[in-house]
């Protein structure tokens, strides 16, 4: 239920408007100068405020500042009488909902509250846009946040399951040895270095496609319909090659290297989780094998690095078995 506040001089109005929008499942409160009708605004909170232009007391904008204070999501409507609007740029500061010239009809004022209402409400959904927008992106670069890349990554796979003909590839990206850039040349000239190597990114990708900064200094690309395994071997290079030119920052030549780790087979990933492990596996064995190289994922890798795993367990097993059988020998 939507409650309302009027504040009005005239007796009549005001009581012509509690029963009038009572009628319509509004809670109404009632103030005949503009002090009552401050401290009503400042007791309770109220949803909208319809107040006379011209009270006994004070003027109407100046309540509206008032009660705006403690409520800022208020909606205000003025009354007014004909030609008066001296203070329109006022009004249009506090941003006034409406302007309801006397006499009133119930008709115009319930106008008045339904079109407050609704900006209101298109208020509140392009602030909810702005920050859930906030969220999905990367500050510092502009870059998609991680959670819109897996939300990106869990519908390319969804479109794969239901479509065979559909592909899609990803890869991660890591600069190597940032720490050192940082290091080096500090972390605001490291933050301006990525930034910068994000807009090179950009050029490198197709517009359909999506890039984003994961963490750090680790991005990650999704290529949707992806043009076959040259294509995506094309654009990994193109960011490969985009990264090794030299940043000029504040009189300093930077020069970074990247890996990339891409996932072709995409098919046999259930979840964006699987495919960021293949491709970190491949990323991997860029690193092991020296840096700057593009390296793709195949089911070798995940099967090697199942045995090196089962090799280790079975070796703590081993260790613990051991150490056991000398306790009980001592």
């Amino acid at each position: 239920m939507e409650r309302i506040l009027v504040i009005d001089d005239e007796a009549s109005i005001r009581k012509a408007l509690q029963i009038g929008l009572a009628s319509e499942d509004f809670e109404v409160d009632l103030a005949g100068d503009g002090i009552s009708g401050i401290q009503l605004g400042q007791k309770r909170s109220y949803d909208i405020l319809i107040a006379d232009l011209c009270l006994p007391d004070i003027n109407g904008l100046e309540v509206i500042k008032e009660i705006r204070q403690s409520t800022p999501d208020i909606i205000p409507i003025v009354i007014t009488g004909k030609g008066n609007m001296d203070s329109s740029l006022e009004a249009i500061r506090l941003e006034v909902s409406d302007f309801l010239e006397k006499p009133l009809s119930l008709s115009s004022v319930k106008d008045s509250i339904a079109r407050g209402i609704e900006r209101r409400a298109l208020k509140r959904q392009a602030v909810e846009d702005k920050v859930h927008q906030k969220l999905l992106s990367d500050s510092l670069t502009g870059l998609a946040a991680r959670s819109l890349f897996m939300d990106r990554l869990q519908k390319a796979i969804s479109r794969i399951k239901r479509d065979n003909n559909r592909s899609f590839a990803a890869f991660l990206i890591d600069i190597d040895q940032f720490k050192v850039v940082n290091d080096a040349y500090g972390l605001n000239i490291g933050d301006r270095v990525l930034s910068e190597l994000s807009k090179r990114f950009k050029t490198c990708i197709r517009p359909t496609d999506t890039i984003a900064r994961m963490d750090g200094d680790e991005f990650a690309v999704l290529i949707e319909d992806s043009e076959g395994y040259e294509k995506v071997i094309e654009i990994a290079e193109h960011c490969r090659n985009a990264a090794e030119q030299a940043f000029v920052m504040d009189g300093n030549r930077v020069n970074i290297s990247v890996s990339i780790g891409i996932v072709m087979k995409t098919v046999f990933c259930e979840s964006p989780d699987e495919v960021l492990r293949d491709a970190e596996m491949a990323l991997s064995h860029c690193k092991e094998q020296g840096r700057g190289r593009v390296k793709v994922f195949d089911k070798k890798m995940l099967e090697q690095a199942l045995e090196s795993l089962q090799l280790e367990n079975d070796l703590r097993r081993f260790s613990i078995g051991q150490a056991g059988k000398q306790r009980l020998g001592d």
